[in-house]
């Protein structure tokens, strides 16, 4: 059954047009500013959200509550997708 369900996440996770992005300066600083701002935040993630914040994309699926934190970032709990 919990099978299934990953397998159903991860189907619909494939779906999404995906882009790799290149991390810039830009990124960098931005993720910097997010890790003085939220310091439970780890760098990789304030990576994540910086780079995420300058590409204009709103949404990321993650489990990690602390992308809550961030106001420009909508989380969406994989666990909770139907």
């Amino acid at each position: 059954m919990v099978y299934a369900r990953q397998q159903n996440i991860l189907i619909k996770i494939m779906v999404i047009a995906f882009q790799i992005l290149t991390v810039t300066k830009r990124d960098a600083s931005l993720a910097m500013e997010i890790i003085q701002s939220y310091p439970k935040i780890e760098t990789r993630d304030a990576f994540h959200a910086a780079t995420m914040i300058n590409n204009g994309i709103k949404e990321i699926i993650s489990t990690d509550p602390h992308f809550d934190l961030i106001s420009e970032i909508k989380r969406v709990d994989p666990l909770k997708i139907k």
